[in-house]
């Protein structure tokens, strides 16, 4: 305190009091109790509020109203710099802002008016309104509170409740001048109000002086003295000079502070611009740390794998902010500061940006931005270290696992409203919850776990025994799971019986101990597999053999019976199963007998005190099925119908289980043939165990088909005793005989005949003395035993079908009381002989499925895996079960069925088999860019998917490639929001793991295209298949809907036909020509010229040239502006002849992207051939051929390939050479030298032109370059059909081809088929009859009908081309050069265009074949000045077109002559179907490499009749 003695001044204050309700002006202070309070204001339908103010702080509460009981408030506040108004009226929210740089300690006159509906802010001159949408827009209705200006009193702080909009009293309070404050009361005259009350208001005689009080305190003057109200600052003390020691919060896993305004049903916080800020210490490697928002609009901070992560959303989409640095953690269990901001700003009318700062320890720092139209975020939830429902939110939530550790001074600050969380948590402020026992202003060490998670049942962690000392020994841990079955602790000692285990059974945690002389067991009763966290806890004391184990607070005693005293353990800890295999494990451990381990989460185990890290244990001794977290899937994955071919589905802990047992399959998705046995009568197959099993349970299934009434399936033995199992049909029903401990049973089930030639599944089940049997899916049934005693059977020798010859047959009359066993091990112990056994008859039929105690007992019979096995039943074939089988003969063919629904789950499963490498074997394609597709890429499966987020593109792992003529089984499901499974036959499934997408919906349209999609979609589809599937498909399966393709399909496009016809084998030695690939087809081949320089079916044809020089020339094509592709790998090749006067150092080739900074350049230096290329790296890369020279006047061919980082060269044949710069700076840089670079190397991004000739600068190139390709584009072609995206500047000639004499031959005896695939042989005219092509609807251009003759050779062909879009004006370009050495064009004369766009063309873009008057001419070598086909002007001459009218009549006669003589012989002819063959070529636009063929019309029309020809070949 500081006490004050000038009587002046207490008169003055004294003065102030007494005035101050009537004046019209007063400072406040800005301190927490600091306020001034006036008479209620009644604005009706038209009222007003203004007054004026100055300050120099730039957040503040300037006044607040409400009406105390209908939800309704004004809230005026000052946000840096600008005014807020808030209003809530009848539920209509209204929020307005105006201003700016208010607090410039100037006066500001400020006034809030109404005009029915319209509410309008106004400051200065500057005014903005907004209309209210509620039904009761009456404020107050006589209950208004009073009107509070510049604070609130300090009682409110316990009074929040009384506060409609509670948050208010936390704002900071004003520090400034107030004056004139004015009513209009529901449009009444402006009068003064009356103060009713205030605290905190200064005069001139204020006994603050500046920077009296310290570190942001405020100075509060009192009667006689004043004071620093430190409360809003981390000091204390009389002048708020000291630190204020933080208050910290120690949480340990289940605990957390939160504040939920929808709960309360108050109106929540709203803010432009947020803060927040907080200490933490653990050592935790994944936690929840702060949430708030709701919905799609939050902010949300985790610890994920060490480090920081935060995800900002205000409903436009979320903004992740990430900070991992390569070297740190932040799981060190030491004190971390982080701070978050969150700032908007508006761009355009309703565009607006904000940016998301998130900085660690004032050092590790990374910002994001985004433009979206949204800017506020309504925070109407806040959780601090756990959130109850993140399991089940989804978004927003990083991780759902509690915060473990420490965190102090935490703070969110929304706009100028600061909440000191942890401060009021630790003093019980109503404002806050908190909820567990978090423990208050100190820190407590928490050693840290990590969960895990066991994923299959043979997953386990071995560790050292458990010490079972003298004084006592205990252990504890927590489990989370949902099945029902499952080892979750075992230990034992070798050769001993003692034991203790802790296992899951039918939903129950059961406890079993056993020291030697007698096995104690028991359960507490409270179903565990809810997927919630359970902890268990055991003690254990040697001395009294007896003990305590507890399940949550639920503790049980035990005393184990017997003798023994001691629980001597030397085997190993398993945790989470049993070991490799459960042979001899006790008979009381019912889920280890059964074969089930462990399947869910596990952490915070600890053994005597001593805590096991499992997941460093699992990792170092690289334990296989171990997750390193614990989440819970609430998404139900069966829905998807994951089980093939009837499998009964059945939810498991974060897995589906697929139940085969009912079905001719096996395997995890019930894909794989189940072996199947034949009996014939007098075969058998039987089963002795290396020892004999002692079991309490059964679990025995068998899948059986007879058409005889009577019949023995199965039958047990032991030699310990007399037990026995003995299940067989007994007239049409099924029988059961059941002896354990001289107990017997026996039950008849079947209310109809099961000889029927059906398949039937019986299921067994055993517990105890209760006994189960069901047969199909029928009801089952039950008995007890009258004992309750009996529960250990035994059980040495399993037999199916016959029991094998009599054993008369082999001994003497003396031993014909031996029994079926004595026959397999020597002893006598059926409880009757072998003669009651053969009075049953043999079994005739088939069987398979059977399971004993989870052992495919079968299955392992056909592998050989089972020691002592007697069998003499035949195994049937495993080939796989087709169901309507289709052929795609061709890689056009396709079909169409409705769309696939797969938002959020799907299930697609089919078979197929081919030989191609590639192939679209599925699509569908969404809304916007989402879609689905699978296809084979070089012989692997990929599977491609965009969900909005960018496509993504999933590789099945697998070893050898699927194009091998066997069937193949293909599975993709997606159980849940976050994960997409693939498996091929029986190989491991690939996941792809969507955790963390802000895309999770897949929102397919339109159709579902199968085998392929129409031609026109290729180029347009982000997949990599250049056309469809070739080959054969069946039993395909889309979410449980099985549709026969051929059948159902709602289109059918080409060569689909049903069945499976086999492919050829094509391909010979000298099936492609000059390097060319040949692909083998279904029932052809393919010449893939691409890298050849080289066109044709089989490349030999000379392809498009273009000559260089003398003076410089230019060929660039530019990309569609709206389709740059990025790719992550090209293909280049081209031919090139240099001339003899060609620089040293020329550029023949400059591929670049739109910015210039990624590019691909092929260079001559010194004569040799260098390629380089940069895709955003820092560094160029550059590769060449040193010691190839190409500057010789030769002909030579580049073949250049980029894949990734990583680039190819190949001059001519020689070797390739290779370069890789990612493994070069892998080894001279660190890891962390060139952050992102990997990614960067790896995409070309936005390829916008290609420049042939030079790169536009000198020097220029001068030769010819042929047949260049850059990824499917031919530039040099394109130019000479002046597609409109190609320029040509300089001097250059565009020279077709010309093809040579010696490469005109026939194809006759080879089948080939163009780049699409389409063969002769499966090609039919549309409306041709059954099986006919059916035209698809969005490529109705290429099915136009056409009549045509019944004349096989058509012997004149025009070609005109129409360009995609306009073609460009007429230019001067130099005009073709037909001479065979490209270099001598130069003396060509100029002629107009190329080629003459056909305006009657039947497609755009598209060539046109047209047939005219027959000619048997044929002229290769034209004039150096012809053009194809060219517009003449000039007049015509009477002498030529006489001797044209001529020489075509002598054509005539010659051609007329020909055919009789051709039709009138049959040596050498063959059948040729002429619908078949020309409407191919009408239909289908062959293109091979440089060879421009058009699309034809479709004959629709009349069909020819076959006839016996001579093909002719031109």
């Amino acid at each position: 305190m500081m006490p004050q003695t000038a009587t002046n001044c207490v008169l003055s204050g004294f003065l102030l009091l007494v005035l101050m309700p009537w004046t019209s002006s007063f400072s406040l202070e800005g301190s927490l109790s600091s306020y001034a309070k006036f008479q209620a204001w009644q604005p009706c339908q038209n009222g007003s509020l203004s007054f004026e103010f100055q300050t120099s702080i730039p957040s503040a509460l300037l006044m607040y109203t409400d009406d105390r009981v209908y939800r309704d408030y004004f809230e005026l506040t000052l946000l840096v710099g600008a005014l807020q108004l808030k209003v809530n009226l009848g539920g209509s929210h209204v929020r307005l802002n105006v201003g700016n740089n208010l607090n410039d300690s100037q006066w500001h006159k400020v006034s809030i008016s109404r005009q029915g509906r319209t509410v309008t802010l106004s400051v200065d001159q500057l005014s903005v309104s907004q209309e209210l949408y509620g039904q009761n827009l009456e404020f107050g209705r006589g209950r208004n509170s009073p009107v509070f200006i510049g604070g609130l009193p300090s009682e409110y702080r316990d009074r929040q409740s009384e506060l409609t909009l509670q948050h208010v009293i936390y704002q900071p309070f004003f520090n400034g001048d107030i004056r004139n404050v004015l009513y209009s009361n529901c449009g009444a005259m402006l009068i003064r109000p009356e103060m009713l009350d205030h605290f905190g208001i200064v005069g001139e005689t204020s006994l603050c002086t500046k920077d009296l009080c310290k570190n942001g305190g405020v100075c509060i003057t009192m009667d006689t003295e004043t004071k620093c109200d430190c409360s809003r600052t981390d000091y204390e003390g009389e002048f708020c000079e000291t630190e204020t020691q933080k208050s910290e919060a120690t949480f340990f896993g289940s605990e957390y502070i939160f504040y939920d305004f929808m709960a309360q049903r108050t109106d929540h916080i709203s803010s432009q611009s947020d803060r927040v800020e907080f200490y933490f210490r653990t050592e935790q490697h994944s936690g929840f740390l702060f949430y708030t928002g709701e919905k799609s609009d939050y902010i949300s901070i985790a610890l994920r794998s060490g480090t920081i992560m935060a995800i900002v959303n205000l409903g436009g989409g979320e903004t992740k902010v990430d900070v991992s640095p390569s070297d740190y953690r932040f799981d060190d269990n030491q004190w971390h500061h982080l701070l978050l901001t969150r700032s908007s700003r508006k761009l355009t009318v309703g565009n607006a940006k904000y940016i998301v700062k998130m900085t660690v320890d004032g050092i590790h720092s990374t910002e994001r931005s985004m433009v979206g139209t949204f800017t506020m975020l309504d925070s109407k939830v806040l959780y601090v270290g756990g959130h109850p429902r993140a399991m089940r939110m989804g978004q927003g939530i990083i991780v759902t696992n509690y915060f473990k550790g420490c965190m102090k001074k935490v703070i969110y600050m929304a706009d100028s409203l600061k909440l000191d969380l942890s401060k009021m948590a630790s003093m019980g402020n109503s404002f806050v919850q908190v909820e567990g026992k978090i423990t208050f202003n100190q820190c407590q060490d928490i050693v840290e776990t990590n969960p895990i998670t066991f994923t299959t049942p043979e997953s386990f962690i071995p560790l050292p025994r458990w010490e079972v000392r003298k004084e006592g020994s205990s252990l504890s841990f927590t489990f989370q799971t949902s099945e029902d079955k499952g080892v979750i602790m075992y230990n034992r000692r070798r050769g001993n019986s003692d034991f203790f285990a802790f296992e899951i059974f039918d939903g129950y945690l059961w406890f079993i101990i056993d020291l030697g002389s007698g096995a104690f067991k028991d359960k507490i009763a409270k179903k565990i597999n809810d997927k919630m966290p359970h902890h268990v806890t055991l003690k254990h004391f040697a001395t009294r053999k007896s003990g305590s184990f507890s399940l949550d607070n639920e503790a049980k005693d035990y005393t184990v019976p017997g003798n023994s005293t001691n629980l001597n353990l030397d085997g190993e800890l398993y945790v989470g199963g049993f070991g490799t295999t459960n042979e001899g494990i006790p008979k009381d451990l019912w889920a280890g007998t059964l074969g089930y381990g462990y399947v869910g989460c596990m952490q915070d185990l600890v053994l005597n005190e001593n805590k096991v890290d499992l997941l460093m244990v699992a990792r170092k001794n690289s334990r296989a099925g171990i997750g390193d977290r614990c989440k819970v899937e609430t998404w139900v994955k069966c829905s998807t119908r994951p089980c093939l071919n009837g499998g009964a589905c059945s939810e498991g802990w974060n897995r589906y289980m697929c139940d085969c047992r009912g079905t001719s399959y096996r395997g995890t998705q019930c894909q794989s043939v189940a072996s199947t046995l034949n009996f014939d009568g007098g075969q058998y197959m039987k089963v002795a165990f290396p020892e004999e099993s002692v079991t309490e349970v059964e679990d025995i299934s068998l899948r059986f088909r007879t058409e005889r009434e009577s019949g023995l399936l199965l039958v047990t033995s032991s030699q310990k005793s007399s037990d026995m199992l003995l299940l067989y049909l007994d007239r049409g029903k099924l029988k059961l005989e059941i002896s354990i401990s001289n107990q017997k049973e026996q039950m008849t089930i079947g209310r109809e005949r099961l000889n029927d030639l059906a398949w039937h599944t019986v299921y067994m089940t055993r517990r105890g003395d209760t006994l189960t049997l069901k047969i199909d899916d029928n009801y089952p049934s039950a008995v007890a035993f009258s004992s309750s005693y009996v529960k250990v059977m035994n059980i040495k020798l399993l037999l199916l079908g016959s029991p094998g010859p009599l054993p008369s047959d082999t001994y003497p009359r003396v031993h014909q009381s031996m029994n079926l066993l004595q026959m397999e091990v020597g002893r006598s112990i059926m409880p009757k002989d072998d003669l009651y056994l053969h009075q049953i008859p043999s079994f005739v039929g088939s069987m398979q499925q059977f399971y004993f105690n989870n052992k495919e007992i079968i299955q392992l019979a056909k592998t050989n895996s089972l020691p002592n096995l007697n069998i003499t039943a035949q195994f049937n074939s495993d080939a796989p079960v087709l169901k309507d089988t289709v052929t795609f003969k061709s890689k056009d063919a396709y079909v169409t069925l409705p769309k696939l629904l797969a938002r959020s789950q799907f299930s697609i499963s089919f078979q197929f088999k081919t030989i191609e490498l590639y192939g679209l074997l599925l699509y569908n394609g969404g809304q916007g860019p989402d879609f689905i597709a699978i296809e084979l890429q070089d012989g692997y499966l990929h599977v491609l998917f965009n969900m909005g987020g960018g496509p993504q593109r999933v590789v099945v792992n697998i070893q050898q490639r699927l194009n091998d003529n066997q069937w193949h089984l293909v599975s993709v499901q997606r159980p849940g929001l976050e994960q997409i499974q693939i498996r091929v036959d029986d190989e491991h499934p690939t996941i792809s793991d969507l955790t963390g997408s802000t895309k999770l919906h897949l929102d397919l349209t339109g159709y579902l295209y199968v085998g392929g999609v129409s031609k026109s979609m290729f180029n347009d589809i982000p997949y990599s298949s250049p056309y469809g599937f070739q080959g054969c498909m069946a039993s395909v399966d889309f979410n449980g809907r099985r549709p026969n393709l051929f059948r159902e399909a709602e289109k059918i496009y080409y060569g689909v036909e049903e069945g499976c016809q086999g492919a050829s084998n094509s391909c010979r030695a000298d099936s492609c020509m000059n390097g060319g690939y040949c692909i083998e087809q279904w029932n052809s081949f393919q010449c893939d010229c691409k890298m050849t320089s080289y066109t044709g079916p089989r490349c030999m044809q000379e392809s498009m040239s273009a000559t260089f020089g003398p003076t410089p020339g230019l060929i660039t094509y530019y990309y569609p502006p709206d389709s740059l592709p990025s790719r992550t790998s090209d293909r280049l090749a081209f031919g090139f002849r240099t001339s003899s006067s060609q620089e040293k150092q020329v550029t023949l080739l400059r591929v670049e992207s739109q910015t210039g900074a990624d590019f691909l350049e092929v260079e001559i230096i010194n004569g040799s051939v260098f390629v380089s290329y940069n895709m955003g790296s820092q560094m160029s890369v550059p590769i060449g051929d040193h010691f190839t020279k190409v500057t010789d006047g030769n002909y030579h061919v580049v073949k250049v390939t980029r894949d990734g980082a990583a680039a190819t060269l190949q001059v001519d044949s020689n070797d390739v050479i290779r370069k890789d710069p990612t493994s070069f700076l892998s080894k001279l840089f660190s890891v962390n030298e060139f952050p992102g670079e990997e990614q960067q190397w790896s995409v070309f991004n936005n390829q916008s032109k290609i420049i042939v000739g030079g790169n536009g600068k000198k020097p220029f190139f001068r030769g010819s370059i042929s047949g260049l390709v850059f990824n499917g584009k031919r530039v040099i072609d394109l130019a000479c059909v002046q597609d409109p995206f190609v320029v040509k500047e300089g001097n250059v000639l565009l020279c077709p081809t010309t093809t040579r004499k010696h490469e005109m031959q026939s194809t006759e005896g080879i089948r080939t088929t163009p780049h699409d695939g389409v063969t002769d042989d499966i090609i039919v005219p549309a409306g041709s009859g059954e099986g006919g092509i059916r035209c698809p609807e969005d490529d109705e251009d290429d099915c136009a009908q056409e009549e045509f003759s019944d004349n096989i050779i058509s012997t004149t062909v025009k070609f005109t081309y129409k360009p995609t879009t306009k073609p460009p004006p007429k230019s001067t370009d130099t005009g073709p050069c037909y001479s065979k050495d490209l270099l001598n064009c130069d003396n060509q004369v100029e002629s107009t265009n190329l080629m003459k766009p056909d305006r009657n063309s039947s497609k755009s873009g598209q060539l046109n074949i047209e047939g005219s008057k027959p000619s048997t001419e044929y002229n290769p070598q034209r004039p150096a000045n012809s053009s194809r086909e060219q517009e003449v002007t000039q007049t015509p001459n009477l002498a030529l077109i006489i001797g044209i009218v001529g020489g075509v009549l002598v054509a005539l006669i010659i051609l007329i002559i020909a055919l009789y003589k051709f039709r009138s012989r049959d040596e050498g002819t063959y059948k040729v179907d002429e619908s078949q063959n020309f409407a191919f070529l009408e239909k289908k636009q062959q293109q091979g490499n440089g060879a421009l063929l058009g699309n034809h019309s479709g004959g629709g029309g009349k069909s020819g009749k076959k006839k016996d020809v001579k093909e002719w070949y031109v």
